[in-house]
């Protein structure tokens, strides 16, 4: 999962080489991710998302839910 909060800590040191040694196999879709999971917006829409499926599952939706027949 991505952190959509935390510390330097949570991220890869960038000045230590070693840090990014898995890159060197990347797909471009591997590539992709890596940029993707960088961008602020698509971290701020993910935790929102993420958010809105807690509570879908904390069935709190349920009275917006359509009735069975």
């Amino acid at each position: 999962m991505i952190p959509t909060k935390g510390t330097a800590a949570d991220w890869p040191d960038w000045r230590d080489k070693n840090s990014y040694d898995y890159t060197a196999h990347l797909t471009r879709r591997g590539w992709a991710w890596e940029f993707l999971r960088r961008d602020p917006a698509f971290r701020h829409h993910l935790a929102i998302a993420l958010e809105r499926a807690k509570w879908r599952e904390s069935g709190a939706a349920t009275s917006w839910s359509r009735p069975s027949t």
